[in-house]
């Protein structure tokens, strides 16, 4: 564990960066200069009246005044952990590496379905049906309507962790 200082973050404004000047959300010219700028922008195509560059994370507005408040995030992803995330999101969806796991091995998929990382959705009902495709036959997948990309601090975490916990309670003690 690497602890790194991060500018201070203020609502409506991305981490100032080298070459570039800070940006608001609300200048529709400019695109938050961050690692997930990209989330910033389809947000705004989802949520006109976003407040900050974060709330892709989720609709809480007290864990938001968190993230922007914690110095410790917001920080500019580097070149190794975009490696291992690539390599990471490579291996689940690579066909053959599907095809050598188990069966009847029991896998949860759960998102928000307003995640713009998990393409609103789409993305991963795209990893359900190629898990189910390739026969695996203990594949569910759960989609939180109006929840976004951290479901475990939406204003429903509780029924997120209820439903984790029956499911797991449920592989464990089988009827």
């Amino acid at each position: 564990f690497h602890k790194r200082n991060s500018p201070k973050k203020t609502p409506g404004e991305c981490p100032e960066t080298p070459g570039n000047s800070q940006s608001r959300l609300d200048n529709s010219s400019e695109s938050c200069y961050t690692t997930f700028a990209f989330f910033c922008e389809r947000l705004k195509e989802r949520i006109s009246d976003a407040q900050n560059d974060y709330e892709w994370l989720t609709k809480n507005r007290e864990i938001q005044q968190k993230y922007l408040d914690d110095p410790d995030c917001g920080f500019i992803f580097t070149v190794n952990g975009f490696k291992v995330l690539f390599k990471l999101i490579w291996k689940l969806t690579d066909k053959e590496n599907i095809s050598k796991m188990p069966k009847d091995l029991p896998v949860l998929l759960v998102s928000g379905e307003e995640d713009p990382v998990g393409n609103y959705g789409a993305a991963v009902r795209q990893v359900y049906d190629s898990y189910t495709d390739m026969g695996m036959d203990d594949v569910t997948l759960t989609l939180y309507p109006g929840d976004r990309h951290e479901i475990l601090n939406e204003t429903d975490k509780s029924k997120v962790y209820a439903d984790i916990l029956d499911w797991i309670e449920a592989r464990l003690n089988p009827a």
